[in-house]
C-alpha cells in the first residue's frame, strides 16, 4: 500500500483501487473534515472504504467530520480523544458494527450524529452508533435525488426522467414552483457545477 495526501487528508491506497484514511502524524487534523467517497491517485480513481485505526485520534481541534456511504469499516480509536468534535455526519445507509472505542464517551454524549433520511432506527439499533445521545436525520440536499450526499450527473439523469414522465419530486423542483421542468434542469446543472467546485 502507498500513502499520500489528498485534499488535506492522508490515505493509504491498495492495488484493488480502494483507499483508507490514515493518521497525519506531522499535522493533526483540525476544523471541518469531509471524507469524499472517491480520491484520485496516480490518475486512477480509488474508492474510500475504510477509516483506519487511530486515524483521527487525539485531534482535539477537529470540529466536524463527514463519512461517505462507501466506508465499510472504521478502526478502533479512529476518533478517540477528539474532544472538540460536535458534529458527525454519516452517509452510510446501513450502518455496520463499530467498537465503542471508535469515539470518546464525550463525543457520544455531546456531539450530534447526522444520518441519512429514514436511517435513524438502523443507527439506534446498531452498536456502538446507538451510544450517540443525539441522532438526527440529514435534511435532503436540493438536487440530490438518490440521497448519496452529492449532486452529480446521476441526479441529472433521474431529474430528466421525472421531466419526461411528467412526475414530481420535491428535491427535483429546485425553484419550488410545483412542477419539475426545464428551468429545474438548468438549475440542476448549475447546482452540479457549484457542488463539484465547492471545497470538500
Amino acid at each position: 500500500a502507498s500513502a499520500f495526501e489528498y485534499n488535506g487528508i492522508n490515505y493509504s491506497v491498495s492495488a484493488e483501487k480502494t483507499a483508507s484514511v490514515i493518521n497525519n502524524l506531522t499535522k493533526p487534523y483540525t476544523g471541518d473534515i469531509t471524507i469524499t467517497s472517491e480520491i484520485i491517485y496516480l490518475n486512477e480513481v480509488h474508492k474510500v472504504t475504510a477509516i483506519d485505526y487511530q486515524a483521527f485520534k487525539d485531534c482535539t481541534g477537529l470540529k466536524s467530520v463527514g463519512i461517505p456511504n462507501t466506508v465499510t469499516s472504521i478502526g478502533n480509536y479512529a476518533f478517540y480523544g477528539c474532544t472538540g468534535l460536535t458534529s458527525v455526519t454519516s452517509l452510510i445507509k446501513n450502518p455496520f458494527y463499530i467498537n465503542s472505542i471508535v469515539f470518546s464517551s464525550s463525543t457520544y454524549s455531546d456531539a450530534t450524529l447526522y444520518v441519512p433520511q429514514g436511517a435513524i432506527s438502523k443507527y439506534e439499533g446498531k452498536s456502538a452508533w446507538n451510544q450517540f445521545q443525539n441522532i438526527k436525520e440529514i435534511a435532503g440536499i436540493p438536487g440530490d435525488l438518490n440521497n448519496d450526499g452529492v449532486v452529480n450527473g446521476t441526479d441529472l439523469v433521474t431529474q430528466t426522467n421525472l421531466i419526461l414522465n411528467d412526475q414530481y419530486s420535491t428535491n427535483a423542483d429546485l425553484n419550488n414552483d410545483g412542477v419539475v421542468n426545464g428551468t429545474d434542469y438548468v438549475l440542476m446543472v448549475i447546482d452540479i457545477m457549484n457542488f463539484s467546485a465547492a471545497p470538500a
